[in-house]
């Protein structure tokens, strides 16, 4: 695989973002069927799944509930559906977001080749996939252990909380409750070890948002993916930050803006369960046809930090040496 080594884009963010534009304009149709492959199967179930969702409710509304007056009689009117079909739809919204998190990498990962590899081959969409298929374990294997590092985190917190309280109770006397102040700190040590493990969430989110690179570019494995994109955004935190924050404010405004606009238009004529159909259709498609612009940007972003980073490396020519260098 012959990858570009040196792409001339600087690291302003709105440069950046420009240079996405400039290369999926280049490349339209082949950035957009990449997406599609993959992301098109993530996005149907999920809509299916919750228009069958709006389905259920609807049934619910008319058939079990005008006469629930008691929460019991709404436990009642739920369990007449049948457990099955609600387990069902749960289940098949459990996929969804896994197909989803699925259809995000593997896309990715093929406009990442397909934007850095240079020639492309003759049948282009097929190789970058054959890459990205033969990256599934580390590419999986990252999202599992970046996981599981955040949920360590977390259990962390809880178990210092609950260390905390069995500490409160332990110096409360016999029979009594904790003491209002003893209460009182352990309260606001629960919010600070909640925000403290929401802001390593977003902290290393942020740090490990070009692994995905990392792995098909260079065949890294999990744990040196995540490494390698920390030691490519060290010193960039906030501007990876900035990044992120516009693309991803970008796809869900221009979503959202799609979804209600059919979902109102489909709404009038059809129902309110066939516009969130279509809504939910609509936000699909603007998501498959945006998506080629946030992933260019990333790994434009990452083979400028790593030319960046071969350039410091490279040995610079002595005083001496440099005059001994012919000039043609």
């Amino acid at each position: 695989m012959n990858v570009a080594t040196a792409v001339p884009v600087s690291l302003n963010v709105f440069g950046l973002i420009r240079g996405a534009l400039a290369s999926y304009r280049a490349h339209f149709l082949l950035f957009l069927a990449a997406t599609a492959v993959a992301q098109v199967p993530a996005w149907l179930a999920p809509v299916l799944a919750g228009y069958g969702a709006s389905g259920t409710l609807d049934y619910l509304q008319v058939a079990a509930l005008p006469e629930a007056h008691t929460v019991d009689e709404i436990l009642a009117g739920w369990a007449a559906l049948g457990g099955g079909r609600l387990v069902g739809y749960g289940l098949l919204l459990i996929a969804s977001a896994l197909l989803n998190v699925a259809g995000t990498v593997l896309s990715a990962g093929a406009l990442a080749y397909l934007l850095a590899t240079r020639p492309l081959p003759a049948r282009p969409l097929a190789a970058a996939y054959r890459i990205v298929f033969r990256r599934l374990v580390p590419l999986f294997g990252a999202i599992l252990l970046a996981g599981f590092i955040l949920c360590a985190v977390f259990l962390l917190a809880v178990g210092l909380l609950v260390f905390l309280m069995f500490v409160s109770y332990t110096l409360a006397p016999a029979g009594e409750a904790p003491p209002p102040v003893v209460v009182t700190l352990v309260s606001l040590a629960l919010w600070l070890l909640t925000l403290a493990g929401l802001a390593y969430v977003a902290y290393a989110f942020v740090r490990w948002a070009l692994f995905i690179q990392a792995i098909v570019l260079e065949d890294a494995g999990p744990a040196d993916a995540l490494r390698r994109s920390a030691a490519l955004l060290g010193g960039h935190w906030w501007r990876t930050a900035l990044l992120l924050t516009l693309v991803m404010l970008g796809q869900d405004a221009l979503g959202s803006a799609a979804s209600s606009l059919v979902g109102r238009i489909v709404g009038a004529a059809a129902g309110p369960t066939l516009a969130g159909l279509a809504g939910g259709l609509a936000f699909a498609l603007v998501s498959v046809v945006y998506f080629p612009i946030a992933a260019n940007a990333l790994t434009l972003y990452y083979l400028a930090l790593r030319a960046r980073g071969q350039a410091a490396r490279s040995p610079r020519p002595s005083v001496g040496a440099a005059r001994r260098l012919p000039i043609s």
